[in-house]
């Protein structure tokens, strides 16, 4: 087989035989992923959910979750994964904390105050959601982040008809080495005679009526909670920094919402708006070589079809549109001369 070099990592659907690769990734991640749980029957549901997702008529966004993982080539290991929820609502709401603020004055004392509250927000028919995104610590470093995170672009780019207008993304909020919230020491177990990560798996397992039961349902006054609590409220974990900036860059923005139990911000952008949505191209391959002669650039390259593989190649855009690429390139997609691609320039 043609030696791939740098394209040897292809993102592409979880199988089922990926069960125990998952489970390893769950149980690597010290920082527990909400929609990652290290629960093996809760990741089979997840894996046969994407399999059934993938049906080829879908005409509008329900409750598909798409489930990709990173592989490296041809050697088969499993480095990471990463989601996309095609709407989140629906018969279970989204719940969420929306950032308000009241006023109040005073004349005769000329006291005017400005104050932060929290308020529950119930959405059943909200956008679409981007999760689950993890990197093995041992494939860090290696500029295979903007894979595992833009290639969902790709895909979305090529079957708008399955998403919402609208996407969002939950970054996890801050804690301490122990995964204890702050937030969550400050609100959230007054209400739940759990700790917070076992509220966290049950919203993962779908089981949010525990949510509607218990949730305080009154505004939160920020000023009365203690002071590292307040802090919290729309800061991202130090680890979820990179995450954040790639999400600005592409074009969203903070939607003023933050997640009921650690506070963690809720970035939104309109999906036509998204860049790499915007900027991704279609057209075929019409070579399978790259000549010293021509320009190459560095690219995202997919399949167009939902048989779907993206991977990091140098391409050659030629006069005509179409593209050429190495045959290493070609063999990994599993492709032909003719065959129609996506690309994204990086």
């Amino acid at each position: 087989m043609t030696s791939l070099n740098e394209q040897s990592f292809i993102f592409r659907p979880v199988r089922e035989d990926d069960l125990d690769e998952i489970f390893k990734i769950a149980d690597e991640a010290k920082d527990p992923i909400t929609t990652l749980p290290n629960d093996r029957d809760y990741l089979r549901g997840r894996i046969h959910e994407s399999l059934k997702s993938f049906y080829p008529v879908i005409e509008s966004p329900g409750s598909e979750s798409y489930f990709f993982v990173l592989e490296s080539y041809p050697a088969g290991e499993i480095l990471g994964c990463s989601a996309i929820f095609a709407r989140v609502g629906g018969y279970e709401p989204f719940y969420a904390y929306e950032i308000r603020e009241s006023h109040f004055n005073h004349k005769p004392l000329n006291i005017t105050k400005t104050i932060s509250e929290l308020h529950l927000k119930l959405d059943h028919d909200g956008p679409t959601e981007i999760g689950s995104l993890y990197l093995k610590e041992s494939a860090r470093g290696k500029g295979l982040g903007p894979l595992l995170s833009l290639a969902r672009f790709l895909f979305i780019a090529q079957f708008s008809e399955r998403f919402s207008e609208e996407i969002i993304a939950e970054l996890r909020g801050v804690s301490d080495q122990d995964s204890e919230s702050p937030f969550w020491n400050a609100v959230g177990r007054h209400f739940f005679d759990c700790d917070y990560l076992t509220a966290d798996l049950h919203t993962a397992k779908n089981n949010k009526s525990f949510l509607r039961d218990l949730m305080g349902r009154h505004p939160i006054y920020l000023p009365m909670l203690p002071q590292e609590a307040q802090d919290c409220v729309g800061e991202v974990h130090p680890n979820t920094r990179p995450a954040l900036k790639m999400l600005v860059e592409q074009g969203f923005e903070f939607s003023n919402e933050v997640d009921i139990f650690d506070a963690g911000p809720a970035y939104r952008a309109k999906t036509s708006q998204i860049s790499s949505i915007a900027q991704t191209q279609k057209t075929h391959v019409s070579e399978t070589q790259l000549s010293p002669s021509r320009n190459s650039t560095r690219a995202l390259l997919s399949r167009t079809d939902l048989d779907f593989r993206c991977l990091s190649s140098e391409i050659q855009i030629l006069d005509d549109g179409s593209v050429s690429v190495s045959q290493a390139t070609l063999e990994a997609l599993a492709l032909s001369i003719g065959d129609p691609v996506a690309y994204l320039s990086l």
